[in-house]
């Protein structure tokens, strides 16, 4: 094995067996004894061979279901692989999978910090110097002598998750890691998985927040269907992913362009009057980002290719739908003053539409897409279906310390500027 390679899987692959007629009755579970019924086989992972270097931040994304857990699983020692898989690791290594299942429900949160910090390798010297250091992370300073079995299953993971950065080690793998905790904590937690970045530390990722890959990851990696479909660059793995995610297809787009300095994608796909040949998102301080606070201003600004000429003004929609793609709702340039107007611009043109708007989505992750049309006067506001051009779906997150989707945003601000 390279020395410059932290882990590395040959022709890896996982097969469950499933029982298809499962026992619950005494009488059925003596009788099965002698009868064990039938079973099926699931392939969960099937040959996957990836290496990860020493000091890389790698996102592994994929739809539920697609082996992302399985393979972190694997790779952590947790489950074992089929037979002719190989699996090496180079350096101590670290999970957070599934914080807070070793726990023991009738001790003490600070019971708890020793018998879990003991697990991870750490001694009662290292957790007596930094216990009060778990306690300040986790914000659980009332609760460390009540018995974990009364705290919620937020404050479990806390805890589980304060112990686990404790442990020093050259590899974490961490799984949806940035769904622990309400706002603040997620904010820390998120900032000390850069700090692991910044220290040099190998680091696998799994999540659903493509906007996260794309920030902090060197390499993206795609799951579909128990395979490695795609890897490399975050921002093109990504697209492929929000392809996969909405459509249900197994094609790759194509992407035409990737522009690094502002974070914005280039598309080949084509519309009958104008074209979306750009957008990026912007919070609201002003920094291209993907991921939001609630109730802060954010900005769209999106780049048109016009094709044809444009006798009415144009109008830009902006549909936002939750992660199982069920809309939520739209925001749109029908009602903003002034209007879109574009005065007499020859074909050719390119012209920059910006919107503004604030988010008052609570947490989680949205799809967010963009139509843009000639503005009639009979156009209902709300009809998508009829206009003339979707970009496909871009995946934001939203932190907050409320669960839903929200308030529809208020008064949402267009406007339009000339480029060329």
């Amino acid at each position: 094995m390279d020395k410059d390679i932290a882990i590395s899987l040959k022709n890896v692959s996982k097969t469950f067996k499933i029982r298809e007629d499962a026992k619950f009755t005494l009488r059925s579970l003596f009788a099965s004894f002698f009868n064990q019924g039938k079973t099926r086989r699931f392939k969960a992972l099937n040959n996957i061979n990836l290496d990860i270097k020493k000091g890389e931040f790698v996102g592994i994304i994929g739809k539920n279901g697609s082996g992302k857990s399985t393979l972190l699983k694997i790779i952590a020692g947790i489950y074992d692989a089929d037979k002719g898989s190989s699996i090496k690791v180079n350096g101590k290594l670290v999970p957070f999978l599934e914080l807070g299942v070793g726990f023991n429900l009738e001790l003490s949160g600070k019971e708890n910090v020793y018998l879990n910090g003991t697990i991870l390798g750490m001694t009662k010297k290292f957790l007596d110097q930094k216990y009060e250091e778990i306690v300040q992370f986790a914000e659980l300073w009332d609760f460390m002598e009540m018995p974990v079995k009364n705290y919620s299953s937020g404050m479990i993971v806390r805890l589980a998750f304060s112990i686990a950065i404790q442990a020093d080690a050259e590899i974490y793998i961490l799984d949806e890691i940035l769904s622990v905790g309400d706002t603040g904590f997620q904010k820390k937690s998120l900032q000390t998985i850069k700090n692991m970045k910044i220290r040099g530390k190998t680091i696998l990722f799994v999540s659903h927040s493509t906007g996260a890959v794309k920030e902090m990851c060197d390499r993206a990696i795609l799951i579909n269907e128990h395979v490695i479909q795609a890897e490399g660059n975050p921002e093109k793995v990504t697209l492929i992913y929000d392809k996969l995610f909405l459509s249900n297809q197994n094609t790759p787009i194509e992407v035409k362009e990737i522009d690094k300095n502002n974070n914005s994608i280039k598309f080949s796909s084509g519309g009958e009057k104008a074209e979306i040949t750009s957008y990026a998102f912007f919070d609201h301080t002003g920094k291209s980002n993907m991921q939001f606070e609630t109730n802060k201003e954010f900005t769209i600004k999106l780049q048109i290719h016009l094709k044809q000429a444009f006798t009415n003004p144009l109008m830009l929609g902006i549909m936002i739908k939750d992660d199982d793609k069920h809309q939520l709702f739209g925001l749109h340039s029908k009602f903003s003053e002034p209007a879109l107007n574009i005065p007499n611009l020859p074909v050719g043109s390119i012209v920059e539409i910006i919107c503004k708007s604030k988010v008052d989505l609570n947490q989680g992750n949205y799809l967010v897409s963009f139509v843009i049309s000639e503005l009639f006067d009979k156009a209902p506001y709300y009809d998508f279906e009829d206009l003339h051009h979707l970009v496909n779906y871009e995946t934001i997150s939203v932190f907050s310390d409320k669960f839903g989707w929200g308030k529809i945003p208020n008064n949402p601000q267009f406007s339009l500027n000339i480029i060329k």
